[in-house]
C-alpha cells in the first residue's frame, strides 16, 4: 500500500496547467452540486454541473492512472 501511496504521489506531480484547471473544475462543480441539492428549486437545474464534474473526475483519475502506469 505504501509503495502504491507513492507511485500515485509521483504520478500527480506531472500533472500539467490545464490538469490543474481541471483538478479545480472538479472540485468547483463537486461543491456546486452538494450545495444546490439542498435547495429545492435548483435540483432540476443540475444536469449541466453533474456532468461537469463527472467528465472532469473522470479525466482526473485516467490522467493520473496513465502517469503511473507511464512512470513504472
Amino acid at each position: 500500500m505504501q509503495r502504491f501511496i507513492e507511485r500515485l504521489h509521483n504520478s500527480t506531480r506531472s500533472y500539467t496547467l490545464v490538469d490543474f484547471g481541471i483538478l479545480k473544475l472538479c472540485l468547483f462543480s463537486i461543491g456546486l452540486w452538494t450545495g444546490a441539492s439542498y435547495e429545492k428549486s435548483l435540483r432540476s437545474k443540475i444536469l449541466p454541473v453533474k456532468i461537469i464534474a463527472f467528465s472532469s473526475f473522470v479525466y482526473i483519475i485516467y490522467t493520473t492512472l496513465h502517469n503511473m502506469n507511464k512512470r513504472v
